[in-house]
């Protein structure tokens, strides 16, 4: 249960929801952007078969309580 905590975007999205503002929305959709683009690319390089750029959304719930608390199931795509 504890590596849900190290996916950046809720924590991010609560700092944005604790103190909202322009500034802290901007920055929790820097890091889940920032998170999608690192997950993405490193399942690139590490899968032996070509990823298209769909899976992205994967990322966002991948890490979730939905879907087994950090338990990486990726689709293939």
């Amino acid at each position: 249960m504890a590596q849900a905590l190290l996916n950046p975007v809720p924590l991010a999205a609560l700092g944005a929801l604790i103190h909202p503002s322009a500034l802290t929305g901007l920055a929790a959709l820097a890091v889940a952007l920032g998170k999608v683009w690192v997950d993405v690319a490193v399942f690139r390089a590490l899968r032996p078969r070509p990823v298209t750029w769909r899976a992205a959304p994967a990322v966002l719930v991948s890490g979730s309580p939905a879907t087994g608390w950090g338990e990486r199931r990726w689709p293939n795509f």
